[in-house]
């Protein structure tokens, strides 16, 4: 199963709507690390103490636990205009696993509006981009990648959703999206790895790093 997560936004003809997240962090080992376990007992025998007995090793390697947020950066309406173009919206994308990962993104069209605020129209042109140099602003000469490349456990980048609107728009008109974001192997620079599919049908191996998450399937 591959492993995502989205946050829905609503596109007003007098606003972009976001709401607000908290960011949680990662918490573990990194992937790959090995780990050597074993057990030491002590006993007595009729009060005196007798030789310790120590178990053999348990090694095995960590695996890579897959977790990602995705939380919105405008707490405010952004005004947008019929025919206006390259209106923007921030998002922030969390690596709240134990692995650099790839994360590939995809704006969708969702129905459900914040604010409680009905769909009445669609964006057009609508495009994800990545921050590629940690300013919180979309630049659009230099930023061009439309997925997360590299993000480290516990880092976080800003993913920018840019949409035109239609010429003739009503006031409140609305228009909802979905910011989704799919973890992807990470691993070559500059260029998206492949859906990260999470090893739960696999039988577990202790010597093999493993993809695995605490979500509910």
């Amino acid at each position: 199963m591959s492993r995502m997560t989205r946050h829905t936004l609503p596109l007003l003809a007098v606003a972009l709507v976001l709401l607000p997240a908290a960011a949680v962090l990662a918490a573990g080992t990194p992937s790959g690390t090995t780990v050597t376990n074993n057990a030491t007992v002590d006993y007595r025998v009729g009060g005196v103490a007798q030789p310790q007995i120590v178990s053999n090793d348990a090694i095995f390697v960590v695996d890579n636990r897959i977790d990602l947020t995705v939380t919105t950066i405008d707490v405010t309406a952004v005004t947008v205009a019929g025919a206006s173009t390259d209106r923007v919206l921030t998002y922030l994308v969390t690596n709240t696993g134990n692995t650099a990962q790839d994360f590939r993104l995809q704006a969708l069209d969702a129905a459900a509006a914040a604010f409680g605020l009905t769909e009445t129209f669609d964006a057009l042109n609508v495009r994800v981009f990545a921050d590629g140099n940690g300013n919180g602003v979309w630049d659009p000469a230099t930023e061009t990648a439309d997925f997360v490349d590299e993000l480290a456990a516990d880092a976080a980048v800003h993913v920018f959703v840019v949409a035109d609107m239609p010429a003739t728009l009503a006031t409140d008109d609305v228009a909802s999206y979905d910011l989704l974001a799919t973890a992807a192997t990470a691993g070559t620079a500059g260029a998206l790895g492949a859906d990260a599919v999470e090893d739960a049908a696999a039988v577990d191996d202790p010597a093999v790093v493993q993809i695995v998450s605490n979500w509910p399937e």
